[in-house]
């Protein structure tokens, strides 16, 4: 359905039939009206504002309707007067038009209420649902039943033997009708304790039941959907597909093993699509979630939220705003003063696309545990860009006292570019930070920085795990998670980062790479670090060749009082150019720059500066140093500088580049150099190892190289 058609039915509820009938397909304009078609003893009965449906045949606890027509206008409910005794009022519409809801269904006691046109559904902005049960709206031509019989729109006129059995499934034709919700009403809030406060609802269904909308194509312009304590269902499927239902406590639940191909699902001008403690599944082809647009599954209480999973045959695409608005996305959250655990967040697709600050995120701010974020992308995962106030992101994180969830993505490439972000942290209290785990085929790459209007800065393209990440003057003590990239080909340019880092008094996790090849280039940055009394973690990385260029580094860094994580790489080959280094070191909060820190001094103005940087462990077969690169360890404090280990079968330095161990007033780090065959300095090239560059104690380190060969020119270094 084009935009245009989007926005006309919405703006223009009297002409929506025929808008949708022009925009999806050529059937008779729907009159606003529920009608009998007389197989299966339906009757309506007009009144001044309801259409009184009674009658039908009874089954057991299954009661029967078949409608020739059925629209219910704005202001008018479809009332369907069962007896308390249904469990399931199961109903088709035959005739050739689809069925604009405007007005209220409603229906007695309990009773599941199952509405199929193949034609196409409608519910409008003012549309709305007040049954005791769960409800299931979809464009299947039958509805199947466990003793295989079926209850057909397209047959009517051969009637079977009606059924006590419980519905199984969904069976579509070769044309499935299209599904659009544009429900979005005005209600009073009455959960405020201002009675002027008012909220905006759509479809609706009582706690602990299911809503569905299963059709072919499925259109959310604007539209909202609400379920607490039960399950969404919202699925678009091709020609001849058949939909499993299976009946669960919560109502039902879908099932798409049979289906071989799927439709597409639009969720745009800011629909809202909400489960709270409840299971949201959304299954299509091409998956769009835009201009504000959100599905979150949510705990506000004791009870664990649901999973919220997707699943997109081909393209899950989530598109935030440049200008203004909420951010596009899905969101998995323990709200505050919650105890119940997070929902998990499923994705399963062949590519994934985040672009101008679209939003994947798990968050926890209370007691409760966050769920997990789970990708899988047969292709790619992008992430794209930013957006008025957020990059483009993939998060977990916990602002409280529970645990922060973990991520997986298992995809062939992984990009992200322009300040787009994966971030997972705990921020200010003790909950500790999940881990990061990314298993890319075939790449992974973190490219250049964007701009995010509303904090008016710029932001790097940046993986990272992190504790105390939102507020460095409120530090937290959690630990944070781990991060493990496996991948063939690893890229980190212009400005690019990846991070495991400490605010506060938590430790840092560790960073673990595994790639064939990995290349930073124009200040790509790896690091681990930690701020405050919090361990650094350790960077720990195997590779067959690691290409380091343009002031990019490698780092574990400590800056204030923790100590410093180390470094360990294992490469064939190490190449370093244009003023990039490998580096443990450790600063005082002055040599960080406080200020830029944003950390308050007073916090840690008792703590001594002890914090001892880590050590640097190299194994390779060949390590060149080119151009004004370094590899050092350093301690600006008091605290000790780590050593240097590295075993090659060949090491070139070359035109004023570095292996240096230095102190302020600490002790200094050793350098030990185990080659094979040739050490090679050049053009100005130095080792050394220095102690009380501040005017304090400390010892100088030793220098002990065990090669075969050693080449100096002595007129150049």
């Amino acid at each position: 359905m084009s935009a245009s058609c989007r926005l006309r039915a919405k703006y223009y509820p009297i002409i929506t039939t025929i808008l949708v009938s022009s925009c999806l397909t050529v059937v008779p304009i729907a009159s606003a009206q529920v009608s009998s078609d007389g197989t299966v003893q339906t009757q309506v009965t007009p009144t001044e504002n309801q259409l009184h449906i009674t009658g039908g045949t009874q089954a057991g606890t299954n009661l029967f309707h078949s409608f020739s027509q059925f629209s219910v206008p704005r202001n008018l409910e479809a009332y369907f007067d069962n007896s308390s005794t249904i469990n399931n009022i199961i109903s088709r519409v035959t005739g050739g038009s689809l069925s604009n809801i405007e007005g209220k269904i409603r229906a007695n006691g309990t009773a599941n209420l199952f509405l199929i046109n193949p034609n196409g559904i409608v519910f409008g902005p003012n549309a709305a649902i007040d049954i005791g049960g769960s409800f299931l709206a979809s464009t299947a031509e039958s509805i199947v039943f466990a003793d295989g019989s079926q209850f057909s729109a397209t047959n009517p006129q051969s009637p079977p033997v009606l059924t006590m059995t419980v519905p199984v499934g969904l069976q579509f034709g070769s044309k499935p009708g299209t599904i659009i919700n544009q429900a979005n009403r005005t209600v009073p809030d009455s959960t405020s304790p201002n009675p002027d406060n008012t909220r905006q609802v759509g479809l609706e269904v009582k706690d602990g039941n299911t809503l569905a909308l299963v059709g072919g194509e499925l259109n959310f312009p604007g539209g909202n959907l609400t379920v607490a304590r039960g399950r969404v269902e919202l699925g678009s499927v091709g020609d001849n597909s058949f939909v499993q239902l299976t009946a669960i406590n919560s109502g039902f639940q879908l099932g798409y093993q049979g289906v071989s191909n799927f439709q597409d699902i639009s969720i745009s001008q800011g629909s809202l699509i909400t489960g709270d403690n409840s299971e949201i599944q959304t299954q299509g082809r091409n998956i769009r979630i835009i201009e504000g647009s959100q599905i979150s599954s949510t705990t506000e209480n004791s009870q664990d939220a649901g999973d919220l999973t997707v699943n997109a045959s081909e393209l899950l695409e989530i598109i935030g705003s440049k200008t203004s608005g909420f951010p596009s996305g899905l969101y998995a959250q323990v709200r505050i003063n919650a105890s119940g655990n997070g929902g998990n967040i499923l994705i399963h697709t062949k590519n994934l696309i985040i672009r101008n600050g679209g939003v994947i995120t798990g968050d926890t701010f209370s007691s409760g545990t966050g769920g997990t974020l789970e990708i899988h992308a047969l292709e790619s995962v992008e992430l794209i860009g930013t957006g008025f106030a957020v990059p483009s992101l993939l998060t977990t994180s916990t602002s409280g006292t529970g645990n922060g969830g973990s991520m997986m993505i298992n995809t062939r490439q992984l990009r992200l570019q322009n300040g787009a972000q994966i971030v997972v942290f705990t921020a200010r209290n003790v909950g500790n930070g999940g881990t990061i785990n990314i298993n890319a085929s075939e790449l992974v790459q973190v490219s250049g920085q964007g701009r995010v209007p509303d904090l008016d800065r710029e932001v790097p393209s940046r993986i990272t795990a992190e504790s105390g990440f939102q507020d460095r003057a409120i530090a937290g003590i959690g630990l944070g998670g781990n991060l493990s990239i496996n991948t063939n080909q690893l890229i980190v340019t212009n400005g690019g980062s990846i991070t495991a880092g400490s605010v506060g008094t938590g430790n840092a996790g560790n960073l673990n790479i595994n790639a064939n090849s990995i290349f930073l280039d124009n200040q790509g940055q790896i690091t681990a670090s930690s701020e405050g009394t919090g361990d650094a973690g350790n960077v720990n990385i195997n590779t067959d060749q690691l290409i380091v260029n343009n002031k990019s580094e490698i780092a574990v860094r400590n800056i204030g009082f923790g100590g410093g994580g180390n470094l360990n790489i294992n490469a064939n080959a190490i190449s370093l150019n244009q003023d990039s280094q490998l580096t443990a070191a450790s600063q005082t909060l002055e040599d960080a720059s406080i200020k830029e820190l944003g950390i308050n001094p007073r916090q840690f103005a008792n703590l001594p500066n002890i914090g001892n940087a880590g050590n640097l462990t190299l194994n390779t077969s060949s390590l060149n140093l080119n151009n004004d690169s370094q590899i050092t360890v350093s301690s600006f404090g008091t605290g000790n500088a780590g050593n240097i280990d590295i075993t090659a079968q060949n090491i070139t330095l070359d035109n004023s580049s570095e292996l240096t161990a230095e102190t302020a007033s600490g002790e200094g780090g050793n350098i030990s150099l185990y080659v094979s065959d040739f050490l090679t300095l050049r053009r100005a090239s130095t080792i050394s190892t220095t102690a009380g560059t501040e005017g304090g104690g400390g010892n100088g380190g030793n220098i002990d190289i065990n090669a075969q060969f050693i080449i100096a020119v002595p007129t150049e270094n």
